[in-house]
């Protein structure tokens, strides 16, 4: 939000995201960087003014369609395991989207592990971006089986969601960091046990074209 404005933004920032995006938002811009922003919007006027930022919470279903391009967002299951209080579930929502244009679709997972809700947005993706956090191998504890079953998609499920979902090519994101190579080759392997088609293993500033 500040550094778009900072490095030129002239027009109204949009955010969309799932309930209490607003929220966030707004507390961000008129409580945490407030004095910040009021400094530079008064202090700098070379920036021309602060540039507002407006954000849209949004639920499960179509986004935005521009009439070139549409984005719909799906439910996803991240971190709600059976222990959950249904207080704390009803206010706990995760989404993954779908991007569509020229006939082309990607597809971003977001937090998850295997769901209909992810079974949906991947369904004959030309690219799925996907959260693969750990090799099987790391899955080595009571902690870690928990968070592969309930919270982040590992290398023992993504092959399979791909694979069913009939996506032409797979990209892996947010796996763990790590100080040698020798468990992202393993989550390789893991995924390719399950999954014929072209794996990306995601780094910063990763471009794939589709």
């Amino acid at each position: 939000m500040l550094n778009s404005w900072l490095h030129g933004r002239k027009d109204d920032l949009h955010i969309y995201g799932p309930p209490d995006t607003e929220r966030l938002v707004n507390a961000l811009v008129t409580q945490v960087y407030d004095k910040d922003i009021a400094w530079r919007d008064q202090g700098e006027p070379s920036f021309g003014g602060w540039k507002p930022v407006v954000a849209t919470d949004i639920i499960p279903g179509p986004v935005l369609d521009t009439g070139r391009w549409k984005i719909s967002a799906e439910l996803v299951s991240h971190g709600d395991g059976p222990n959950m209080s249904p207080a704390f579930l009803a206010r706990w929502m995760c989404l993954g989207y779908r991007f569509e244009a020229e006939g082309k679709v990607i597809a971003i997972s977001g937090d998850t592990v295997p769901c209909p809700g992810l079974e949906r947005l991947a369904e004959g993706a030309d690219l799925l971006v996907q959260c693969c956090f750990l090799a099987t191998p790391e899955i080595d504890n009571e902690h870690l089986r928990r968070l592969a079953k309930f919270t982040m998609a590992c290398g023992d499920t993504v092959g399979k969601v791909a694979a069913k979902a009939g996506v032409k090519k797979l990209a892996l994101t947010h796996h763990r960091p790590r100080t040698d190579d020798s468990m992202l080759n393993a989550l390789l392997a893991d995924v390719r046990r399950d999954y014929a088609g072209p794996v990306v293993l995601g780094e910063d500033l990763t471009r794939i074209e589709v």
